[in-house]
């Protein structure tokens, strides 16, 4: 009777346990994998400054944001904003910076951050 109690609480255990990859994601954890999503599929090529433009830190891959072309900095704003509306944290501290995007050898790069 012993073996049958113990073997019993073993398999209510087992079968109690919870998978780590099965919790419940937040919002903001859902936020920032759709932004990353969309940021992966960006490009930083253009023609001209138009066609660059800058994202915010929502994303682990990119902490502190960055420049990317203009199309998917478009998709990524509704995004930024539902992410600040949730007042979800940032994944890291960042000092600020100036976005400032231009095309330089057809790539989107900060005005701040090219030497003339």
């Amino acid at each position: 009777m012993k073996h049958i109690i113990i073997l019993f609480l073993f398999i209510s255990l087992a079968a109690c346990k919870s998978d780590p990859q099965a919790a419940t994601k937040t919002p903001c954890d859902e936020i920032s994998q759709k932004f990353t999503a969309i940021l992966e599929k960006g490009t930083e090529v253009c023609q001209s400054n138009a066609d660059c433009g800058c994202y915010g830190a929502m994303s682990p891959n990119q902490p502190c944001g960055g420049i990317i072309d203009a199309k998917t900095a478009e998709q990524l704003r509704p995004l930024e904003n539902e992410f600040l509306k949730n007042t979800c944290p940032f994944y890291a501290a960042c000092a600020p910076w100036m976005c400032q995007p231009v095309c330089v050898k057809n790539q989107c790069v900060n005005n701040k951050q090219f030497s003339k």
